[in-house]
């Protein structure tokens, strides 16, 4: 996911910084904190647990291996499905 920070509050998007010093300790600080809050929360996806639909043949899967297995499996007929959606 893409880090932002606003150079003020409510400031257009426009404005938004996406770009930051490899050398800046007080961003890579507050980067590490936004991490850690956002795994407290659980606001992650677990690649090998989540559940996700191929777009193409509504076939449920689970993780990112299964995924993985189905795009391979159906290359061999020559059209790999390649669209899934988590659910």
């Amino acid at each position: 996911d893409l880090l932002v920070k606003q150079p003020f509050e409510g400031a257009p998007t426009a404005l938004d910084v996406r770009i930051f010093e490899v050398t800046d300790d007080i961003v890579l600080q507050m980067a590490r904190e936004l991490c850690l809050e956002a795994n407290r929360q659980k606001q992650f996806t677990d690649l090998a647990k989540f559940k996700l639909r191929c777009l193409v043949c509504q076939k449920g899967l689970v993780g990112e291996a299964d995924a993985q297995a189905h795009a391979q499996e159906t290359a061999k007929s020559g059209a790999p499905h390649i669209n899934f959606a988590e659910y």
